[in-house]
């Protein structure tokens, strides 16, 4: 899993593995967004392992932040920064 293909496959740790033949674009199983939107499935049995490549995305930056203010309420209110 990889939280973006092109991003990763140019800076991440997947480029090295690429670079290596150790394994093919085509079998990175998802995106992260993918998983999370449910458009793919994450792990589908217990004995499955995640690997995971985060080059870090600002987009998911930014949806990840904006869920976590709606689910705060009226608690960001009496937050002090």
């Amino acid at each position: 899993m990889v939280d973006g293909r092109a991003q990763c496959a140019r800076i991440g740790e997947l480029h090295h593995a690429l670079d290596r033949r150790a394994i093919a674009s085509a079998e990175v199983a998802a995106e992260l967004g993918e998983v999370a939107a449910g458009l793919k499935p994450g792990r589908t049995s217990e004995d499955q392992l995640t690997v995971c490549d985060l080059t870090g995305l600002g987009v998911q930056d930014v949806a990840a932040a904006a869920l976590a203010l709606s689910r705060a309420g009226g608690a960001i209110e009496r937050l002090t920064i």
